[in-house]
């Protein structure tokens, strides 16, 4: 989220569990989005929903977020979620069908409760991306260049590049 301040005027962000880390101070509710019933945000018809959901969860986040009422979607899934039949059917086949999808030409490591700079993945991942002023007669797919995580990075952004604030006793600093 600290990447996004200089494209959003306001940002709001918010998770189901308390984050023990420095880099989450800018969590300001611990809420469980699929159970809220309000709008996060008073100008939501302007707003975005920004989001890496539980995988096992994101077809929920996204009914969810598309109920009350976001129509600028952005959500950081493995790229397998776009071959199921179901979400064929539920999703990509009808009004809610995205308005593009972003493939990194690079993997991008994720590793629950940390974040290391030389970590390495086996698993793909892509932004689904739904927004009126992209929509066109077909979904949009377009790729992440390579080198782009390297462009956008800086010092702090990895657990391994603060040790201080994670020794190695700790869950995080693991």
């Amino acid at each position: 989220m600290v990447g996004l301040q200089g494209a959003f005027s306001a940002l709001h962000g918010s998770d189901i569990n308390p984050r023990p880390h420095p880099r989450y101070w800018f969590l300001n509710d611990e809420i469980d989005f699929l159970q809220t019933e309000v709008p996060l945000r008073p100008d939501v018809e302007r707003g975005w929903i920004i989001t890496n959901p539980p995988f096992n969860r994101a077809e929920d986040f996204v009914f969810k977020a598309h109920a009350l009422g976001f129509e600028r979607m952005a959500f950081l899934v493995q790229l397998r979620w776009l071959e199921s039949e179901r979400r064929y059917l539920s999703i990509f086949s009808r009004d809610m069908r995205p308005d593009m999808v972003l493939l990194f030409a690079e993997r991008v490591p994720m590793l629950k409760g940390r974040l290391l700079r030389v970590a390495a993945t086996a698993t793909a991942y892509c932004w689904v991306v739904w927004a009126p002023e992209l929509r066109g007669d077909f979904c949009r797919i377009d790729w992440i260049p390579s080198g782009t995580r390297r462009q956008l990075e800086v010092a702090g952004d990895y657990d391994d590049d603060l040790p201080q604030l994670f020794p190695a006793d700790t869950e995080v600093g693991r």
